[in-house]
């Protein structure tokens, strides 16, 4: 029926699938883990860490002009 070759390979296959299965989900822990960490301290546009400097932004050219306030005519 089955020798003991086929069975030591599926043994084998199983032990690493497991293996594998244990270190994907330790490292998904710690990538949540460090992830969150910064998310717990208070933030505020004076400690925010910017992205890119206004300057090195392009500007939009589908953007709508600034109104400053004012009322658009009616009709």
């Amino acid at each position: 029926m089955s020798g003991g070759a086929e069975g030591g390979g599926t043994v084998g296959l199983f032990g690493l699938g497991l293996t594998l299965l244990a270190a994907g989900l330790v490292l998904a822990a710690v990538g949540i883990r460090l992830r969150s960490r910064p998310l717990r301290t208070p933030r505020s546009y004076d400690t925010r860490a910017p992205a890119a400097s206004d300057a090195d932004r392009p500007v939009n050219p589908h953007a709508l002009p600034k109104s400053y306030g004012a009322i658009p005519p009616a009709g």
